[in-house]
């Protein structure tokens, strides 16, 4: 009787741990996403200052000629 009760105990924990690892693995996953999605929005504030940065200096260009 308590080794079936300690054999059900210990599908019930290996079931937890394999949920647990799926949700590590899922954050992982996420958390990869989430960096890139962050890099990419830098890029592009980065071309947006580069890009107004041209434009003001085309202007200055073209009040000197």
């Amino acid at each position: 009787e308590k080794v079936k009760e300690r054999e059900k105990d210990a599908k019930a924990l290996q079931e937890k741990i394999r949920n647990f690892e799926e949700l590590v693995r899922n954050l992982e996953v996420e958390g990869k996403t989430i960096n890139d999605l962050e890099m990419k929005i830098r890029e592009r504030e980065k071309e947006k200052r580069l890009e107004s940065k041209g434009k003001r200096l085309q202007e200055l260009l073209m009040k000197k000629k």
